[in-house]
């Protein structure tokens, strides 16, 4: 998937060989995947942070796990980004983007990369293994809808439409990377009060309410940071849709 985003692609099976490959000519972006034959991801994301230069060197952690811990641990260990298995090159290239590679999915904006990134280090905790696929027109959810997930879009657009005060119907041009119904994950269990349709194919991450719940009740610094997201979010969506209801 590299190559087909423009990278010019050296493997490598073990840290041994991985770390040689560095120290010989320092590459750009390392993948790492968490279970290696001699060492662990984890061991090699260390040690290449500690070449002459590999602060500059850009690694995602990949691993089929998806736990709050286990993100915390790549980042901790010096990781800039984790992806989880299984994943498509849609998935890959917005990580990118978030790193700040010249792709199509680039967020140029270094605060918006970090928002983002963080948004999406933490719904992994609580979001379906597998992405959640939409086609042209079709209704990702409807006013009225029980409030049981809420999503990210990695690919396409799609368009969110909300009643406002006055009662006119407001809508709202969503592109990758925005949040789509996110309310759902904190406040009270109430029907939805707007609607999201696909304007393209797109592609979402889907975030359960009772696995945000779950995650949120261990009282992680993680989640909190994805509480407080959402909550720039939504100040963010409030500044869009004057006196406009709630995205529920």
């Amino acid at each position: 998937m590299l190559s087909r985003l423009g990278f010019a692609l050296i493997e490598a099976d073990s840290v041994q060989k991985a770390m040689a490959l560095c120290e010989e000519s320092p590459p750009d972006l390392v993948v790492v995947d968490w279970t290696l034959p001699d060492e662990d991801g984890i061991s090699l994301v260390q040690q290449i942070r500690r070449l002459p230069g590999g602060e500059k060197i850009k690694l995602i952690l990949c691993t089929a796990e998806r736990s709050v811990t286990h993100i915390e641990t790549a980042l901790a260990a010096g990781a800039d980004d984790y992806i989880a298995k299984p994943f498509g090159i849609d998935v890959l290239e917005t990580k990118l983007g978030y790193l700040g590679f010249d792709v199509a999915s680039q967020i140029a904006n270094p605060l918006e990369r970090r928002h983002f990134s963080r948004v999406g280090f933490a719904g992994m905790a609580a979001s379906e293994p597998e992405e959640a696929i939409f086609s042209a027109g079709q209704t990702i959810f409807a006013a009225g809808d029980a409030p049981d997930f809420a999503y990210l879009l990695l690919a396409g657009e799609a368009k969110l439409s909300a009643n406002a005060a006055d009662g006119q119907t407001i809508d709202v041009l969503l592109k990758p990377f925005a949040l789509l119904g996110e309310m759902a994950l904190t406040e009270t269990a109430t029907p939805r009060r707007a609607s999201a349709v696909a304007l393209t194919d797109c592609s979402l991450m889907r975030l359960s309410r009772a696995a945000f719940q779950a995650e949120l009740g261990q009282i992680s610094p993680f989640m909190r940071n994805w509480v407080e997201s959402l909550g720039d979010r939504m100040a963010e969506l409030i500044d869009h849709l004057p006196g406009a209801s709630e995205t529920k």
